[in-house]
């Protein structure tokens, strides 16, 4: 037997209603002082041999219930979370725009303390702290990533979906995607309101002008440097043989949208962030990988999760793994690290919005990033030329859904493939239903520009 499921195998003989619940969730009663005085030493004995054989950090406890007794308490949750984080999570309908559904199964991946010194090639200019969600304007999205483990898991490849797109079966490969039900009823809250904006062409002195789209330039390359070569878009040569041609990653995989998006208003007591592929960037990245399959190119499309229990080293994480899948599937020439963006005016929570056939969108911000004289990017400018051919296609295809790509002296990871660049979808302040359609948009046109 798998010493990771002695630990629930102790707390359901003792307590079968403790464990398993409609929602997926672990649930606990109170219990009187005469079921504590037999069990907390039990318990105890769960709690270490979990910890042992399972490798799962102290860290990982969070969310500690109230009961009667702290102690037990404790050791209940310390139980239940050490074992939770070694099994593998139930499959989920993710719904997407139409009544589609994709079907998602993986493993929950434990997360190792973020204690080595990352090396000098992999140091990124985003800056990652544990407050969530992320607070960053339109034009500072920066973040940096501290030194870790890479963590990755070995969970069962699924085609998804399974029934809604047969036709494309074949070409999607979902890895890795962890799930966890959240009551969207918890955050009604009226904290602060929710404003729709539109994002039209920045007029500054950065702003470069394409024939669709716009580049806003903060490097000190010249403007008339990177217009040149936001033109040399690189040529895919059609619908290809073989392999699957994408990667979609998400370096924050909690990264959520807000829950009750409707009413107006959100409640600050949710963190943005979830384990819920429905409220998630992965539940876009699903919609994304989708439309490719549908459109002929195979995609990988990896759930692993890297912020979730530690937030910081992430993209330390997520370049581990992004170099582990271009060795396992190495057809793979473009990288999207697929993230949503967090956008805020006071009080108020912005969600960039555009109409795209009469159907709300979340407006998209690529980002590419520029060598900075170190050369770790040493092909900065060929990626930028892809960069600004994925934003003129999409732009073409369906106008107002982008804003103006950045263009600035950040890494994440975007030396790692041919082609690699970091795609914002929304902003927390965006509903997901808004998040998945552009998902979907964002890769008909992804796919449009493989097959020229």
């Amino acid at each position: 037997m798998n010493s990771s499921i002695c630990p629930v195998l102790f707390i359901f003989l003792i307590n079968e209603p403790a464990c398993g619940s409609e929602k997926g969730r672990y649930k606990m009663r109170r219990y009187n002082m005469s079921w504590k005085a037999k069990t907390v030493p039990v318990l105890l004995v769960a709690a270490v041999v979990s910890f042992v054989f399972t490798g799962v950090a102290e860290s990982t406890v969070s969310d500690i219930e109230y009961y009667e007794d702290a102690a037990a308490g404790l050791l209940v949750n310390i139980a239940q979370l050490s074992a939770y984080m070694t099994l593998p999570s139930n499959g989920i309908d993710i719904a997407l725009p139409g009544g589609q559904a994709v079907q998602t199964v993986g493993d929950s991946v434990g997360v190792t303390d973020d204690t080595d010194t990352e090396s000098a090639d992999r140091t990124d200019s985003r800056t990652e702290s544990d407050s969530a969600p992320d607070n960053d304007k339109e034009d500072n999205t920066s973040e940096i990533s501290t030194p870790s483990e890479p963590v990755t898991g070995d969970a069962e490849e699924t085609q998804i979906p399974v029934d809604s797109h047969p036709q494309s079966q074949s070409l999607l490969v979902s890895k890795n995607i962890t799930v966890e039900y959240m009551d969207a009823e918890k955050y009604t809250a009226h904290s602060g309101p929710i404003r729709e904006l539109t994002y039209g062409r920045a007029t500054d002195s950065t702003a470069i002008d394409l024939e669709h789209g716009q580049i806003r330039n903060l490097t000190e390359l010249s403007n008339t440097e990177v217009y040149h070569a936001a033109q040399n878009a690189p040529t895919f040569g059609g619908v290809p043989d073989g392999g699957p041609q994408v990667l979609i990653i998400h370096t924050h995989t909690t990264e959520a949208y807000e829950p009750n998006y409707e009413d107006g208003y959100y409640d600050e007591s949710f963190d943005g962030r979830t384990l819920d592929p429905g409220y998630s960037v992965v539940g876009v990245g699903a919609a994304m990988a989708q439309a490719l399959a549908d459109n002929g190119i195979g995609v990988v499309h990896d759930g692993t999760l890297f912020d979730e229990p530690l937030y910081n080293g992430a993209y330390s994480r997520s370049g581990e793994r992004i170099k582990e899948l271009l060795t396992e599937y190495p057809s793979i020439r473009i990288v999207i690290d697929l993230h949503r963006d967090g956008i805020a005016d006071g009080d108020t929570r912005i969600a960039p919005v555009a109409d795209i056939d009469g159907q709300q969108a979340a407006q998209v911000m690529i980002i590419c990033g520029a060598d900075d004289g170190s050369g770790i990017l040493p092909d900065y400018l060929d990626n930028l030329g892809f960069a600004a051919a994925v934003q003129q296609t999409a732009e073409q295809m369906y106008p107002g859904l982008t804003r103006p790509l950045l263009f600035d002296y950040r890494i994440y990871n975007q030396d790692l493939g041919n082609y690699n660049v970091l795609i914002e979808v929304g902003a927390f302040g965006n509903s997901p239903e808004q998040a998945r359609y552009s998902g979907t948009l964002m890769g008909n046109a992804l796919a449009e520009l493989i097959k020229g």
